[in-house]
């Protein structure tokens, strides 16, 4: 899977290329921004693709050596509530949906550095709103139990059957030719992996043809 995922946005990204290099003097306005907004479509993609690769190798070295795992996961976030809400906003933008966002989160702080809380947790919200259609709601939802914070993510997309949640792995995906579905699939299990790697857990209930819920914990300090 990987050459056709790295391939797709670098053909892109050459094919454009190179009509501007032998086109330009015959292309209006309009379609070299065209063009160069397709350039930055494509590198943006590969740019994330690549990020998401480099993140996974790291946190599986760190799960294979947990000594040098330990500067990591000794550090915290506080103020989540407004980390949450951020990105979730910022997200649901992205995707022009921001209607579609229903958002209720409680404070906390966690034993996780702010950025690879955002990491994680990007990854779940953008999962929901990718597969789930617009004028649909996602209902994001936190709350602190005994030593966890516990954040909810709701869609009511296309969901998943039982066997299909239940394996969950690096570079697994479903359907992906019925569901024109583009990427890795390494999203949730970066993720996962991450929660895992901090004392947490990410779960996933799914109902196929009516939504799926992903849930993660991450230890928290008390206050």
């Amino acid at each position: 899977m990987l050459p056709h995922e790295l391939n797709t946005p670098l053909n892109a990204i050459v094919g454009y290329a190179d009509m501007l290099v032998s086109d330009i003097e015959d292309m209006e306005t309009d379609e070299v921004v065209d063009a160069g907004k397709a350039i930055r479509q494509a590198a943006r993609r590969l740019q994330g693709l690549t990020e998401r690769f480099l993140l996974f190798a790291q946190i599986e070295l760190l799960h294979a050596n947990p000594a040098e795992s330990a500067p990591l996961v000794n550090e915290r976030a506080g103020g989540v509530a407004d980390l949450v809400g951020r990105l979730a906003r910022q997200t649901a933008r992205e995707r022009t949906r921001g209607e579609d966002l229903d958002l209720a989160v409680a404070e906390a702080t966690v034993k996780v550095s702010a950025d690879l809380f955002s990491k994680m947790l990007g990854e779940v919200v953008d999962n929901a709103f990718k597969f789930s259609a617009p004028g649909s709601k996602v209902k994001i939802r936190s709350e602190n139990e005994p030593g966890i914070h516990r954040v909810t993510v709701s869609d009511e997309g296309r969901g998943m059957r039982p066997d299909q949640a239940a394996t969950i792995g690096a570079y697994q995906q479903f359907e992906r030719k019925l569901n024109e579905q583009q990427g890795t699939g390494l999203g949730l299990v970066v993720a996962k992996r991450l929660a895992e790697l901090h004392g947490g857990a990410l779960r996933i209930e799914s109902e196929y043809g009516q939504g799926t819920t992903v849930i993660l914990e991450i230890p928290r300090i008390e206050e």
